[in-house]
């Protein structure tokens, strides 16, 4: 096995590693080579893959999160070869030290048996879980906003304020530290994909309340939306602001010819965000749960 910097050329390749993983985990295709080839505009993520000789093996990408004390590896395997991922680990463990965090976290799919047994055989523990949602959505009813709040989409030159309100929204959540500026606007923006005419804002006349940062999904299927960014500033908060972004998302959506719409959530949030997804008929369609290994 070789173990080497990926480059754009590889990105049919990736999405095909990714999408026969996803495949055989949950019956789901996971990302497009278009999608795959804009992961290589991202700021501040690594990428490396082990080769075989079959061809690729195992993928993972690194991102240093900015001033906290831990790295994230996402590592993703090809179920016939289920321990090819080990090198990735030990390469991206050494990049954490390296870097100055002595704690890395990887996430692991229910479902995937191998990459769980190889990451809890190197001393991980999981310490959290988050779901994929989804609903087929049709003939939605009617988004209700409270009195005194209006949705309306984001306008060109309110990206910082966007920002502000998103790190406003999520400052009480569970591992949340809020990108630089720079680094958001090139991971929500700048990368291929990015569509700001589905970002929508509710406002309490001049100040945003809340934020739904939509776009389509990765995998490519122009039926399917995904609900990005979902986040009320905390004094907004039980007004129903939040249900009523969703669906008015939804409700835009289907008009843009989208059957299907997913968002991921953190299983353990405290703001009752898997219960209010339920409450629109979204279902849990997989499980992921986060690992965490110290290092030092």
């Amino acid at each position: 096995m070789t173990l080497r910097e990926p480059t754009t050329a590889d990105a049919e390749a990736l999405a095909g590693l990714l999408n026969t993983q996803s495949l055989a985990l949950d019956g789901s295709a996971e990302l497009s080579p278009e999608s795959m080839r804009s992961w290589f505009d991202l700021p501040d993520l690594e990428m490396r893959v082990v080769d075989g000789p079959g061809g690729l093996e195992a993928y993972a990408d690194f991102v240093p999160t900015t001033g906290t004390d831990w790295a994230w590896i996402d590592l993703r395997q090809h179920p016939a070869h289920p321990d090819s991922g080990a090198a990735l680990l030990d390469h991206f463990e050494a990049r954490t030290l390296e870097l100055g965090r002595s704690v890395a976290r990887t996430i692991v799919r229910e479902r995937d048996a191998a990459t769980r047994e190889l990451v809890e055989s190197r001393g991980y523990a999981p310490i959290r879980y988050a779901f994929q949602m989804a609903v087929a959505i049709g003939d939605e009813p009617p988004a209700v906003f409270p009195d005194g709040i209006a949705v309306r989409v984001m306008r060109p030159g309110e990206e910082l304020d966007v920002y502000e309100a998103q790190n406003d929204a999520f400052a009480d959540h569970w591992g949340f530290h809020p990108d630089t500026f720079d680094s958001w606007r090139q991971w929500h923006l700048e990368r291929d994909g990015s569509r700001p005419d589905l970002w929508w804002l509710a406002t309490d006349g001049d100040r945003i309340a809340g934020i739904c940062l939509n776009r389509m999904g990765d995998d490519g299927d122009p039926e399917h939306g995904y609900v990005h960014v979902l986040g009320v500033r905390r004094s907004w908060r039980r007004r129903g602001i939040a249900e009523a972004l969703l669906r008015h998302s939804f409700h835009d959506f289907r008009g843009r010819g989208v059957s299907r719409v997913t968002l991921d959530v953190d299983g353990e949030n405290t703001t009752g965000a898997v219960r209010l997804y339920e409450r629109v008929g979204m279902h849990v369609q997989r499980r992921s749960d986060t690992y965490e290994k110290r290092l030092v």
